[in-house]
């Protein structure tokens, strides 16, 4: 298993936006290991967008998403 927060988070942004419940839980669960992870302020940002979704905090996720598209454009995984 990779050791780095990007590939994590870019599995983790796959399984959040499929609407299903099983990968919804999923995301959630390599979201809790990834805070064990060193990661620098584009992966922190990600993180902590990606727990609002998966928490069922739509508008607040699509803000913070917003937010991190504006600041990291190039973030490839985000703009899905």
């Amino acid at each position: 298993m990779p050791e780095f927060a990007s590939a994590h988070l870019f599995k983790a942004v796959i399984y959040a936006t499929a609407s299903e419940p099983e990968a919804t839980a999923g995301a959630a669960e390599i979201l809790d290991h990834v805070q064990s992870l060193s990661m620098n302020d584009r992966e922190q940002s990600l993180a902590a967008a990606l727990k609002r979704l998966v928490t069922g905090h739509w508008n607040a996720a699509a803000e913070a998403l917003d937010r991190h598209n504006m600041l990291y454009p190039h973030d490839l995984p985000a703009l899905q």
